[in-house]
């Protein structure tokens, strides 16, 4: 009975605290962990942090250090991918720091600016409002702390204000992050630091201020592209994007057929062709708005514009309107080696009814 009853204990005991060999094999999937994201690779990073995390949260539920490591390591690794676990993970962690550090803590600024983004992200601005204006209460504890993430908080609050079309708000909020980036070293993080660049140059542009939208586009896409990490498509294509629209309302048509080639000739695996700019904003509205649709046939040519355009048949809107918006259309031409041209495409494209 003895024997009986001292092993139903340890086998109790075990399911809470982890094993010298359980331990080693946690640590092991951290450590794979940080190896794939210091080589940028995402998706990995985030099969060996998940496997941390559920190992932890099974066998570690009493070893605190243990399973905030690897419930941190989750939440990054999940942001980064853009996981639907994410904020929770990140959240938990902050639970964590703040019942061993106090509820103003710097620690807590990390993971609540990047649980910010990854509600930015998917669209729940309320959440994201909430945690942005929980990191500046730290901030003015901080004031010197973390640069880079109180840029990252600005920067994001200013996202926000200007999706809601609140210039009053978004422009001072872009300048504190310009002015917390400058506290920076160019290069620490270039991903994260041509983030900040792509937000606040959104203000500027909103705000018409092209020349200073420009160079903060250019300034990112070069920070981006020193990214010792994996080429991130994404975000160095968007920049492109943006500059191909900054470029077109200066008239700069040299730049705009410039930019529109690298676009083309880069090999985007996330899709290099299609639409770079639509000067009317109708084109492939929201869910939630009215919308009709244009059949069209056209050619692009090596100047990024379209020929021989044909509205085949509209829904909703007139052929007059239809022309209107495919003539100034700045459309990514062929690549086979070479920019080429397209001698005839045919595409059925949603437009939002004015």
């Amino acid at each position: 009975m003895k024997i009986s009853f001292v092993a139903t204990l340890m086998l109790g005991v075990s399911a809470w605290y982890p094993s010298s060999v359980q331990v080693s094999d946690i640590e092991a999937s951290l450590d794979a962990y940080r190896l794939a994201a210091d080589l940028g690779d995402k998706h990995t990073a985030f099969a060996h942090a998940e496997m941390a995390y559920d190992k932890a949260r099974r066998l570690a539920k009493n070893d605190e250090g243990l399973l905030f490591e690897a419930t941190y390591a989750y939440g990054l690794a999940a942001v980064a991918v853009h996981e639907p676990n994410a904020r929770a993970a990140l959240l938990e962690a902050v639970d964590y720091l703040e019942t061993k550090f106090g509820p103003q803590s710097e620690t807590l600024l990390e993971p609540l600016i990047l649980a910010a983004e990854d509600a930015l992200w998917r669209s729940r601005p309320e959440d994201a409002y909430a945690l942005f204006k929980r990191t500046l209460d730290l901030e003015a504890a901080f004031p010197h702390s973390q640069p880079l993430m109180r840029a990252r908080g600005h920067a994001g609050l200013a996202r926000q204000y200007l999706d809601v079309r609140d210039l009053t708000r978004a422009k001072p909020a872009a300048e504190r992050a310009l002015k917390a980036l400058q506290e920076v070293s160019v290069g620490s993080n270039p991903i994260a630091e041509a983030g900040v660049r792509k937000k606040v140059g959104d203000v500027y542009l909103a705000a018409g201020n092209l020349e200073q939208a420009q160079d903060l586009f250019e300034e990112a896409v070069d920070i981006a592209k020193t990214s010792p990490k994996l080429f991130e498509e994404r975000t160095v294509r968007s920049l492109l994007k943006r500059l191909v629209k900054v470029h077109d309302l200066q008239g700069n048509h040299d730049k705009v057929r410039s930019y529109c080639h690298t676009i083309a000739t880069w090999g985007f695996k996330v899709g290099g062709g299609g639409i770079l700019y639509d000067p009317s904003g109708r084109l492939w509205p929201g869910s939630n708005e009215k919308r009709g649709v244009i059949h069209a046939r056209f050619g692009v040519n090596t100047d990024c514009r379209l020929e021989n355009i044909e509205v085949v048949a509209t829904e909703k809107i007139s052929e007059d309107e239809a022309y209107k918006i495919l003539e100034a259309l700045v459309y990514s031409p062929g690549f086979k080696g070479q920019v080429e041209p397209y001698d005839d495409f045919r595409v059925s494209m949603f437009v939002k009814i004015e």
